[in-house]
């Protein structure tokens, strides 16, 4: 979908329905950023060795993140696309609303533009493994679902997929806001934006990584553990030690020489 509507918001609305409408907008935006912000922060968690923390026990706050901030995107995601409750803000809701609050004049017009405003086949196909998530599992936990692997494989949305939703999603708030193009995610998270020269450039989270990857016993060890350490080293694999050794370098380490 690469729609954008030609009007502005006085084009179609009198005064008072101007502000509802720029409220409902903000609404489903911040929404939406919301999610594609908590799709961020899970890319970079999913890029973090596990295999750095010694034991589960190491691993239960990335381990909630992840979960956590995955649920709220199949949810905004969901919602956005689905919920036709008339007191909320979703896409079905905001083509309502616009059709029936707009000038009497430009009506038709505008109703012909929001027929073509739809989900594609890609979105609806994402959108019905979302829906079977949230009330499957997030709003609504199936107590013999855990024990159907072949279902619980089959569910599951890969973060290509989410982020192929996203990217509907965005197309779709993009064809119904009648204003210039808004960012889906905030400025330190966004690789738009250009960084003045001397300042840090990593946002919050990957800030958060390089502090747990400093702090890791297990990439010190070749400086702090230097009787084991040969043995460790030996355990690793060449894309293991490719991956200790880029870590090393991001926190400020001598990388290590694997022979």
């Amino acid at each position: 979908m690469a729609l954008r509507p030609k009007w502005s918001p006085e084009d179609l609305f009198d005064e008072e329905p101007v502000q509802e409408y720029e409220r409902r907008v903000d609404l489903l935006w911040h929404d939406l950023v919301r999610a594609n912000s908590s799709l961020y922060v899970v890319n970079k968690v999913a890029d973090f060795p596990t295999w750095f923390a010694p034991t589960p026990d190491d691993q239960i706050f990335l381990q909630l993140v992840v979960r956590n901030f995955l649920d709220q995107v199949v949810l905004v995601s969901a919602n956005a696309f689905t919920d036709k409750n008339p007191r909320s803000v979703s896409f079905p809701t905001l083509k309502d609303w616009m059709l029936g609050h707009s000038r009497q004049g430009i009506r038709d017009e505008l109703s012909a533009y929001l027929a073509h405003v739809e989900p594609g086949d890609d979105t609806i196909a994402l959108l019905d493994k979302a829906k079977t998530v949230r009330h499957k599992i997030i709003a609504h936990l199936d107590w013999d679902l855990p024990l159907d692997a072949q279902r619980m494989a089959e569910m599951k949305l890969s973060l290509p997929e989410l982020q192929r939703l996203l990217d509907h999603a965005e197309s779709m708030f993009s064809a119904l806001y009648v204003g210039p193009g808004r960012s889906m995610l905030p400025p330190p998270y966004s690789e738009a934006v250009e960084h003045p020269s001397g300042m840090d450039p990593r946002s919050d989270v990957e800030r958060l990584l390089d502090v747990l990857a400093a702090d890791s016993a297990f990439l010190r060890a070749p400086d702090e553990q230097k009787e084991v350490w040969p043995y460790h080293a030996k355990s690793l694999t060449h894309a293991q030690r490719e991956e200790f050794n880029y870590w090393r370098r991001r926190v400020g380490l001598a990388e290590v020489p694997f022979d």
